[in-house]
């Protein structure tokens, strides 16, 4: 997910994804003004806001209130290494949840996004660019070396040329593709959901054998999307303002056929 920031009055600062603004400050003592919570605010917020998430839909497919449950989140500062932290989350159940849904809640927590990411150990790169919007496929993480070529039975050219050909048509249009996850719960069998980074409505999903299968894949059917006018034909989704950034020559509009006379 791409997120786009600003720099506002004083320490304050803007955070734009999606159709989202996120305003964040800093403390007083800090040299804010203490109008909005600061960024490692939000980011504790976002775990306990995901551990109540998953609370949520667990009890939500067993039929069981919510009203009653209270959960909190503390986090626990090493006094050596501010860096090193607990994080501690606390989950009040209320006396009528058997002792199944009790474990059953408990261990939903387990599942959040924010928890495992965490855990996992995410890498940063920290780069100077000319213009961030450039690279108009740098959100793509899987790129195949150009000397590796996989070919498919039946298709005309290996999946690696066919990955950048692709990137480069939507590179043309100015569309940034995103990748925004990845699925491989048994053996040979993957799958990605890509979207426009400017216009997350705009997506597809893909699927293969091995990663480049399934983003080629993916990328064929936005691409087809494109040729059938299926972003601009669906009023319900919201789309207009992806037709108004694809150049009228690679997108035409659907005509409406005129109304008969009564």
């Amino acid at each position: 997910m791409e997120i786009k920031v600003n720099f506002l009055d004083k320490l304050r600062v803007e955070a734009k994804f999606d159709d989202f603004t996120l305003v964040a400050d800093q403390p007083i003592r800090y040299k804010g003004d203490g109008s909005a919570p600061g960024p490692f605010d939000y980011f504790l917020a976002s775990s306990a806001l995901c551990a109540a998430y998953f609370v949520k839909l667990y009890c939500l497919t067993r039929n069981i209130s919510t009203e009653n449950i209270r959960l909190s989140q503390n986090n626990i500062v090493d006094p050596e290494n501010r860096y090193k932290q607990i994080f501690k989350i606390q989950v009040a159940l209320p006396s009528e949840i058997s002792e199944v849904d009790r474990r059953g809640i408990l261990n939903s927590i387990e599942r959040c996004t924010v928890k495992k990411v965490v855990q996992a150990g995410p890498d940063f790169v920290i780069e100077e660019v000319a213009n961030l919007d450039a690279d108009a496929q740098s959100l793509l993480s899987l790129k195949p070396s150009a000397e590796t070529n996989t070919f498919i039975l039946g298709k005309d050219l290996p999946l690696e040329q066919t990955i950048a050909n692709m990137s480069g048509i939507l590179a043309n249009l100015g569309i940034k593709i995103e990748i925004a996850s990845w699925r491989n719960i048994i053996p040979n069998v993957w799958s990605l959901h890509i979207r426009d980074a400017h216009s997350p409505m705009c997506f597809t999903n893909g699927k293969g054998a091995t990663k480049e299968s399934a983003l080629a894949s993916a990328l064929g059917e936005y691409i087809e999307r494109l040729n059938n006018n299926h972003a601009t034909s669906f009023p319900m989704c919201g789309l207009c303002t992806f037709a108004m950034r694809i150049r009228p020559c690679a997108l035409p509009m659907a005509k409406v056929p005129p109304k008969k006379a009564r």
